[in-house]
């Protein structure tokens, strides 16, 4: 296929830039787009304008569910129109739209006046990141069974990709359940340092509150930490081998290392 005269892919480039633009800030769509007598070039070229601010406003509603339930569609909305005109969408994929929301929200009088609602979109961001990340195959209870005792003390697990372990200053899980379900909660959360894990099991993505052995736990098995030390940490091998179930029953922990770029794999199952 012959690759489209110059002319055409300068005037898509152009069309692209300017149905990007608030509507304040587009150039005169004549001479480049014909009007007619039902509508004028730049009636025609703030058409696709909508449609393009649209799908990307119902992305970021698909992406924060939860902070739409609190401010409700109209706020929200709203919102979402000033997050756009400061940070205009940069990347060819709609999953990138909301990456910089949170931030955005915390310089907002909204985040301001509730700093909770900012974690919130925190949290959120991280679900999104997790039904996204790379698929690992998850350590099964049958592999674990196949493993002598005499290798168990030394043994070193890896985390699954999707896993996100969020520090938060208010106690999100107390209004979490009403959320997930579409409910605004019915006040705001305690201020109590929490600390929630953002994981995906099969094609869901889930959260949970651990208690705090566990969290120094699973930061050990992080860190590379034998489950030796790991038993040490709880003080005896029965609670270890307990979270270690709950760990596998959920499927945080894969089969092999992922290597970062430029990093050595640390050695798994």
């Amino acid at each position: 296929m012959r690759a489209p005269p110059r002319a055409l892919r300068e005037a898509e480039r152009w069309l692209l830039r300017q149905i990007a633009l608030p509507d304040g800030r587009r150039a005169r769509a004549a001479p480049r787009i014909e009007g007619d007598r039902r509508l004028s070039a730049d009636a025609r070229l703030s058409i696709y304008a909508s449609m393009y601010r649209a799908r990307l406003g119902s992305t970021l509603r698909e992406d924060f569910p939860r902070c739409l339930a609190i401010l409700g569609e109209r706020r929200f909305d709203a919102l979402a129109g000033s997050y756009f005109s400061a940070h205009p969408s940069r990347h060819p994929s709609l999953r990138h739209a909301g990456d910089r929301f949170a931030p955005f929200l915390a310089r907002r009088p909204e985040g301001r006046r509730a700093p909770w609602l900012v974690e919130i979109a925190r949290l959120e961001r991280a679900i999104v990141n997790a039904f996204d990340a790379p698929d690992a195959a998850p350590v099964t209870r049958e592999a674990l069974a196949r493993i002598p005792a005499s290798r168990w003390a030394g043994l070193r697990f890896a985390l699954q990709p999707a896993l996100s372990r969020l520090r938060f200053a208010h106690r999100l899980d107390e209004i979490l359940p009403a959320l997930d379900r579409g409910r605004a909660p019915e006040g705001a959360p305690r201020r109590e340092r929490c600390e929630l894990w953002v994981f995906r099991r099969g094609f869901t993505v889930r959260w949970l509150r651990p208690l705090p052995p566990e969290a120094r736990a699973l930061a050990a098995v992080a860190r590379g930490e034998p489950f030796g030390r790991i038993c040490e940490r709880y003080g005896d091998a029965a609670p270890a081998a307990a979270a270690l179930a709950g760990w596998v029953d959920e499927e945080l922990l894969v089969e092999r290392p992922v290597r970062a770029r430029g990093a050595r794999a640390r050695p798994g199952l």
